[in-house]
């Protein structure tokens, strides 16, 4: 794999050149461990997880495509599979999770070979806050988790790579506590040939105007997306955690309701709420650019 911790605007290559991106081959590298059942399940896969056979202590994620043998299933996923290992192995910083290669042999067919990333005990962001329980009147603590997911969606754009499914299930954090941005089966590149998708992902954490399906995902749906992930990192509670049906929370959206600081106001709520109030709102051109999400959160930590 290429080293560095940034690449210029464009640099990720179009999706029929999955063959020629150099992958690192981790065919009969990595041991998985004899759990029947997978330890996570998505949309389209599951994760089991390993570790390196050269190093048994070095604990891994293995993900793999659900499929068939049928010529169009494997197709479909073959695609899934190369647009999010294009995106993701191309992408370096301290708040992403990292693509350590593709084990063809852990795959459930050999043409949609498994992703291997490191496995993050402490599970997502959502796992740790339940597990470790921070009391109210200290969970301003967590704001350096925002940050960090801030960071990390920064940094994409930076890269005009744009998230497009960003909530609490897709940040893992690291074994030292570090917010890291994954899941990249949803995510495009702005301006690059094979990189159009479809609104999709959870109600609760989408952006107005991709739950009415008016726009594709971009840069400003994915502030909205990191807003409503930051809000739960922050009040410990989903937003629209009143309403408990997911399609009650479209009609809701689609009415045009936004998101409103819960009754009683958490802790910290003068400080924390004009910074992500604004990505709430149903005008995408007044919501503020990550740059100036990260910058403000930099001055709250200090």
């Amino acid at each position: 794999m290429t080293s560095g911790s940034s690449l210029p605007p464009n640099h990720i290559t179009s999706p029929e050149l999955l063959e020629k991106q150099g992958y690192l081959d981790l065919t009969g590298k990595i041991n998985r461990t004899e759990d029947k059942f997978p330890a996570h399940t998505g949309g389209y896969s599951d994760v089991y997880t390993g570790y390196l056979v050269a190093d048994p202590s070095y604990k891994v994620a293995i993900k793999v495509f659900r499929t068939t043998d049928k010529p169009d299933d494997i197709e479909k996923i073959r695609r899934w599979l190369n647009r999010e290992a294009i995106v993701w192995h191309k992408l370096k910083h301290e708040n992403v999770l990292i693509f350590l290669g593709l084990a063809p042999d852990l795959g459930r067919l050999e043409a949609c070979p498994a992703l291997i990333s490191p496995y993050c005990t402490n599970g997502t962001v959502g796992d740790y806050i339940r597990i470790s329980n921070p009391p109210v009147e200290t969970r301003v603590s967590l704001v350096r988790e925002i940050l960090g997911v801030a960071r990390g969606l920064e940094y994409l754009h930076e890269q005009n790579v744009i998230h497009g499914d960003l909530k609490p299930s897709n940040v893992l954090m690291s074994d030292k506590n570090v917010p890291l941005v994954c899941d990249f089966g949803r995510s495009l590149v702005l301006d690059m040939r094979g990189f159009t998708t479809k609104p999709a992902g959870t109600a609760r954490y989408l952006a107005p105007e991709l739950v009415e399906g008016l726009v594709t995902p971009n840069k400003q749906t994915d502030v909205c997306a990191f807003a409503l992930t930051a809000f739960e990192i922050w009040t410990g509670s989903p937003p629209f955690s009143e309403i408990l049906s997911d399609t009650a929370v479209i009609v809701c959206i689609i009415k045009g309701n936004m998101l409103q600081l819960p009754s009683p106001s958490p802790a910290f709520a003068d400080r924390l709420w004009p910074i992500l109030s604004p990505c709430f709102s149903t005008t995408p051109e007044n919501r503020p650019v990550i740059q100036e999400l990260v910058q403000k959160l930099e001055t709250y930590v200090q």
